[in-house]
């Protein structure tokens, strides 16, 4: 489990990449949050992160690895609603990269 300061800096680190992010410095946004993934390795928020700016960025297979550790990293962790969701998330951009589709009907509770 990280430190509150630990926890802190990477909070930070995602400000800081989703504000690179939003202004289209996918690069920049990519190598912060590879480096947050470094300093604080199975951050399923960084990663997931990390899929996104590799995905806008056209890194589609780099991109899959990033959200395939988030669904890895997910299923060991207890059911909490945030961790569902973003690993349902994760797994809907795995399909839309390899498959041109969402396709989480597995994923997701539906009615017959």
């Amino acid at each position: 489990m990280a430190s509150d300061s630990a926890r802190g800096t990477i909070d930070n680190l995602l400000v800081e990449a989703w504000k690179l992010y939003g202004e289209g410095k996918l690069r920049e946004a990519a190598e912060a949050l590879e480096r947050g993934n470094r300093e604080s390795p199975g951050d399923i928020e960084v990663l997931y992160a990390l899929g996104l700016s590799l995905k806008k960025s056209e890194q589609a297979e780099s991109a899959v690895r990033a959200f395939r550790q988030v669904v890895e990293l997910a299923a060991q962790r207890p059911s909490q609603v945030r961790t569902l969701m973003v690993r349902r998330l994760a797994q809907g951009h795995i399909n839309m990269l390899e498959r041109g589709s969402w396709d989480l009907e597995a994923e997701t509770w539906h009615r017959e």
